[in-house]
């Protein structure tokens, strides 16, 4: 029974764009089996184990939701501007509630999942070689979907086309496999690269060959998803890594970060991720012009660029409470934040990760949130872990969510319970409750 859980949770969180009645299907599958799993454990007298390191994190994760229920039922005194046509699930003050009961959903599978993988190393490959698998077919199915938009020169005839897996937007063509967007697309495949150099490299399993050829397939899509958030994340989860790693020497952490740019440098170039920057900055400065070329264009007044002024202005007016979890949409239109945008045609998110949820959660919570975040790179280093691998998929979650990945994905938590649960098998957990 765990092997299915594990298989079914990797199968169905890169799902994120079928959705059904705005519910994803790892929601629907979670919904019916942690209260099955928990029911079967309660009559058959065998309970998960879970060691009392994540059970503290269980705890910090419920107190940050707790608050954040208190935060978001306060915000109720808002006027709203929901956006018209979208479902009952987004309307305050459900949204709240929603996005409540999504988070509690994915760090209670977080727990599990790393208490299952604590149990054996056979468990920990079968989830990982499962992750990487699903994530394999993902890319697959994108790069087909690319494959037939450039072959029908489809991205020069319409410039704004989604075609299953793949989209264009200015006549560039975007891998996106299950995602809406390319960018969220190209975090998820870091997170698989990351997992599959964890199997390979850690848990030393699979052959060289294997490796290689689910690596190349793996880089081949973060390419042609011209994700820069996914490349983001890489670039400084690798940073990081490095200058946090204590058994290197400076020169010879010098030499590895010149071999790493050698390699990154190519991919950043060919993805066009310095050149969307530059973009984004220069259409950000000059906002007005641009929103007043392309008053309709949702990618002018929605999103990053639009929430880049909105954002700043939430924050300056509720800096302690915040504007409530999920009310960014609600208040997104509202006059007292937009100034001078129009307001957003559709729903819109800010996409801003961390900076984004500082407007909804207020800063003070914000900063627990952070911490509650980093816990498992706590763990892991409180229990003597020193691997550069294991410790850099403890911090994935944190560095995806800091660059844009919403903290209802669920694909992170799954990363980080990979990680936590190995740590705690070699090093040790303490005792189990």
């Amino acid at each position: 029974m765990t092997k299915v859980f594990l298989a079914a949770l990797c199968a169905l969180a890169p799902l994120a764009n079928l959705r059904a009645a705005d519910i994803e299907p790892v929601e629907f599958y979670l919904l019916a089996a942690l209260p099955l799993g928990a029911m079967f454990s309660w009559r058959l007298r065998r309970p998960l184990a879970v060691p009392r390191d994540l059970f503290d994190l269980a705890r910090l994760y419920g107190g940050f939701l707790t608050l954040a229920a208190i935060l978001a039922a306060l915000a109720w005194r808002f006027h709203f501007y929901a956006p018209s046509g979208v479902s009952w699930l987004k309307t305050p003050p459900i949204i709240s509630f929603v996005r409540i009961v999504q988070v509690a959903m994915a760090a209670t599978t977080m727990i599990a999942v790393a208490a299952a993988v604590r149990r054996s190393a056979a468990t920990a490959d079968f989830f990982a070689r499962a992750y990487a698998a699903a994530g394999v077919v993902s890319v697959l199915y994108g790069t087909a979907s690319w494959l037939a938009i450039w072959y029908r020169g489809a991205a020069a005839a319409q410039p704004e086309l989604n075609w299953f897996g793949a989209q264009t937007r200015w006549g560039v063509i975007h891998e996106r496999g299950f995602f809406v967007e390319g960018g969220p697309f190209g975090v998820y495949v870091a997170s698989v690269i990351m997992v599959a150099m964890f199997r390979h490299l850690v848990l030393r399993r699979g052959t060289n060959m294997a490796f290689g050829l689910v690596t190349g397939v793996l880089m081949l899509g973060l390419l042609l998803s011209r994700s820069k958030a996914g490349l983001c994340v890489l670039v400084a989860l690798g940073l990081w890594t490095l200058l946090t790693a204590g058994h290197l020497r400076a020169h010879r952490k010098a030499i590895v970060l010149a071999c790493a740019a050698l390699l990154i440098a190519p991919i950043v170039y060919l993805n066009g991720t310095i050149t969307g920057l530059a973009n984004y900055w220069n259409n950000y400065r000059r906002l007005e012009l641009v929103v007043l070329a392309h008053p309709f264009n949702g990618s002018t007044v929605e999103g990053r660029l639009a929430a880049l002024y909105v954002a700043p202005a939430m924050i300056a007016r509720h800096p302690l409470a915040g504007v409530g979890l999920g009310n960014y949409s609600e208040l997104r239109n509202s006059p007292l934040y937009t100034g001078d945008l129009p307001p957003a045609p559709g729903w819109d998110a800010p996409g801003l990760g961390f900076f984004g949820y500082a407007a909804e959660l207020g800063l003070p919570l914000l900063g627990f949130l952070m911490f509650v975040v980093w816990t498992p790179v706590r763990i892991a280093h409180r229990r003597g872990e020193r691997g550069e691998l294991a410790l850099a998929l403890c911090a994935f979650q944190f560095f995806a969510e800091l660059f844009g990945t919403p903290i209802t994905f669920y694909y992170p938590y799954l990363v980080a319970a990979l990680a936590l649960g190995h740590v705690l098998r070699e090093r040790g957990g303490g005792e189990a409750l």
